[in-house]
């Protein structure tokens, strides 16, 4: 059984992504099966390589964007100047009240 913290942020996150997996690849099932029927009903072969060729670059966009959040989540990253005032206001701010 995995920990409560591990159930409260990762496993909404993990569902989604499995949900988005079987989406995309019912959406890339249509594709295959919309080209096959327009090279059917028109007679255009080119038609098939077209599709394959915008199907592999939407395969390599969805690929590029989740390598792009998941580096991200695993870089170091630090908040906004602005933001990092607040913080250090507001525990200054605490600490003077502490003592």
């Amino acid at each position: 059984m995995a920990p409560p913290s591990l159930k409260r942020y990762a496993w909404p996150s993990i569902a989604t992504i499995l949900l988005k997996g079987i989406a995309w690849r019912l959406t890339g099932s249509v594709e295959v099966i919309g080209a096959v029927g327009l090279v059917w009903l028109t007679g255009w072969l080119v038609l098939d390589p077209v599709i394959a060729l915008l199907a592999a670059a939407n395969i390599v966009w969805t690929g590029w964007q989740l390598m792009q959040r998941s580096a991200a989540g695993l870089m170091d990253s630090s908040l906004p100047a602005d933001k990092l005032a607040q913080i250090h206001t507001l525990v200054d701010r605490s600490n003077k009240n502490i003592t």
